[in-house]
């Protein structure tokens, strides 16, 4: 039987999501968006759009919009995201160019503090050895090692614009980096050979790049690779193999948590159903510290006891509780409680705040998984409130039960855990949203009270979130800095899902919260006035004001408010060719920059040592006389310490044999070498 189409005053309702409206195959344009599912504030927007085209027809009232065509219902039409962009370069980019040594040191210290903290997926301590012995002894490691590095330089590279930090360099080299890093892990072959821990960790880092430029089509669609080839791997289960060191064992629990907290964002990004569940994960929660600290007793305490760690962490997570899960599990109050107070005298510090983001993604994904999929369509709507229930008293557990050192309630612009604050704070209050989004609509009058009471109490929740993320965002140009930057990769979704909740409230005319709708209007017109400050040198946020200031004033026109105190800068008239936004020149094409690299057979270069020479241009790399043979060159597995081979300027990471590379975290041993196990 067919179902009518809903109609414009239920646009907080589930229904249509096993629908399509429009031919996505039509036009690229379309292809770029793709489906756009009901958890995504393209999708809020869009029934929004409709609501007040509805009204006007009513009323008539606005003839002028009507003729105006920068917004039209299709999802594509109204998606602020970047994926219609190209991201191939058009100048030739050399394989294994790698920048000079001063700028990979700012590129990779950046990254670890902008990227890591968030997104743990590298074993820092390892990778940061192996970095530095990669350009102190200049010898080319496996092509995953550098496309690794290559995906660090091109995170970094896009956050030094978005930051605007004094040394960026041209706005077109993050995706030189991902061009080289592509070539080096996703060309030929690449995709058909099975994947090890490494390529999982080349498609992680991509896909989390991807976000960070607002390419959430094609990071979503890399993210289910990197999940799969994760999961193919079984890091996604807890691992009781003697042949990998606790140590190890952690790095690659981090790995797994670091993709599903990826996966779980463009899940709700793009109202797609995501490729992994709540029930496909028994892979311990990460321990609370970060990496440097697992060499310590309190780590090694907890990572060679598992019962323990239990007792101290796992029990303590409010997602723990999801019944029918390999992570649900039932514990004593006593146990409950002393594993809470445990966690509670933890000092804030990134392994902390990854902990409870953790924790907290697992609750957003049964959203998803239980209100937003398809299978929930013809639920009654008491098994709706329940579930909505059952999740909330989750989130509000979560809350409830956060260690002190992350109260994200008091944030002061000098607090040492501000980063982390702001992290969970915008999480948080996301969770929210998405939880209490189905409930804010316009309520028939012939609704039973208890529905309209729970829909109400729900629609304050998401509405409380919005205007929550409204205060968070300053109110001036504050710029972002390394030190000081939060979640700037999904910032601006943030700020989306916020206002695009607050103008669907004032489209309803401020029906669940009539006391409060002047205050209201002032943090959505916050949050349009933060867009616009941003899209002078963004194109996302750009196209993101130009959605909501539009969409405030042609509410504005119709219930009368003012909007006269917002910018009113004309509208960009289509969207701007890729060279005004990348502003393309490639890094290869300055002067001296690079020496040309002889194409050599893949066969042959396979048997080829290869020589570094390093200059102020950057890194060289030329092929080696074929007579000369390896110069030097230390065996991986041998016993000759890191950087102490024959000569000042070979290490074998050895091009013969990539099993360095390829084990993606070796071991290292107490005196210093490199354990590579058969």
């Amino acid at each position: 039987m067919e179902r009518p189409p809903s109609s414009p005053s239920s646009v907080g309702s589930l229904d249509a999501l096993d629908q399509v409206e429009d031919d996505i195959n039509l036009t690229e344009e379309s292809r770029a968006t793709g489906h756009i599912g009901k958890s995504s504030e393209i999708t809020w927007m869009q029934r929004l759009r409709k609501a007040a085209e509805a009204r006007r027809k009513e009323s008539a009232a606005d003839s002028e919009a009507t003729q105006d065509g920068i917004m039209s219902g299709q999802p594509h039409d109204l998606n602020y995201h970047l994926d219609d962009l190209d991201i191939t370069v058009s100048g030739p980019v050399q394989r294994y160019w790698v920048p000079p040594r001063p700028l990979a040191d700012k590129l990779f210290e950046t990254y670890l503090l902008v990227a890591h903290p968030y997104f743990p997926i590298i074993n820092r301590s390892l990778f940061s050895d192996q970095y530095k012995t990669f350009f102190d002894s200049f010898a080319l490691p496996g092509d995953k090692w550098m496309a690794i590095l290559n995906m660090i330089f091109a995170i970094a590279a896009n956050y030094a614009h978005v930051a605007e930090l004094n040394w960026r360099g041209e706005p077109q080299d993050h995706l030189v980096y991902l061009t080289r890093a592509r070539m080096l892990s996703m060309d030929g072959d690449d995709l058909f050979c099975h994947p090890d821990l490494q390529q999982v960790q080349v498609e992680g880092l991509i896909a989390f790049y991807l976000l960070s430029t607002d390419q959430i089509h094609r990071a979503w669609r890399i993210s289910a690779l990197a999940i799969r080839s994760a999961v193919s791997l079984g890091i996604n289960l807890k691992n009781n193999s003697q042949a990998v060191t606790s140590v190890s064992k952690e790095i690659r629990n981090r790995v797994w948590w670091s993709l599903y907290a990826i996966e779980n964002k463009l899940g709700m990004m793009t109202g797609r159903p995501t490729c992994m569940s709540v029930n496909m994960c028994s892979a311990p929660f990460p321990l609370p510290w970060d990496e440097i600290e697992l060499l310590g007793p309190s780590a090694a305490l907890l990572l060679n006891d598992p019962i323990l760690r239990d007792k101290r962490i796992n029990i303590a997570m409010a997602s723990s509780h999801i019944p029918g899960t390999p992570m649900g599990r039932s514990a004593s109050t006593e146990d409950m409680r002393a594993a809470r107070f445990w966690l509670q005298e933890q000092p804030a510090s990134p392994g902390l705040c990854f902990l409870y983001s953790c924790d907290l993604t697992m609750v957003t994904q049964e959203v998803l998984d239980r209100v937003y999929a398809i299978r929930c369509l013809n639920r009654h709507w008491a098994y709706l409130r329940d579930t909505l229930a059952e999740i909330q008293e989750k989130v509000d557990l979560w809350f409830s039960t956060l260690p002190r050192a992350l109260d994200f309630t008091c944030v002061e612009d000098d607090d040492i855990a501000y980063n982390e604050k702001m992290r969970l704070a915008f999480q948080y209050h996301g969770a929210r949203i998405l939880l209490g989004r189905p409930c804010l609509c316009r309520h028939k009058t012939s609704q039973p009270d208890e529905k309209q009471e729970f829909n109400q109490a729900m629609a304050l929740s998401a509405l409380d979130s919005a205007a929550q993320i409204a205060r968070l965002i300053p109110d001036g140009q504050v710029p972002i800095s390394p030190h000081r930057n939060g979640p700037w990769w999904c910032l601006l979704h943030s700020v989306m899902q916020a206002v695009t909740i607050m103008i669907l409230e004032i489209s309803f005319g401020s029906i669940h919260m009539p006391k409060g709708e002047n205050s209201l209007l002032q943090l959505t017109k916050k949050c349009v006035r933060w867009l616009h400050r941003t899209s002078e040198s963004n194109i996302a946020s750009r196209r993101a004001w130009q959605l909501c200031d539009m969409a405030l004033r042609r509410l504005a026109s119709s219930m009368g408010f003012q909007v006269s105190d917002l910018s009113s800068h004309p509208y960009g008239q289509g969207k701007p060719p890729t060279n005004d936004y990348f502003g393309f020149s490639p890094l290869e094409s300055r002067k001296g920059s690079v020496v040309q690299v002889k194409e050599e057979d893949q066969n042959l270069k396979k048997e080829l040592a290869v020589c570094f020479s390093s200059g102020p241009d950057g890194v060289h790399i030329t092929a080696p006389d074929s007579k000369s043979g390896l110069l030097g060159a230390v065996p991986v597995g041998s016993s000759a310490p890191v950087g102490d081979g024959v000569g000042d300027h070979t290490f074998a990471y050895c091009p013969l044999d990539q099993d360095f590379i390829q084990t993606f975290f070796p071991e290292l041993e107490v005196d210093g070498t490199l354990y590579v196990p058969t």
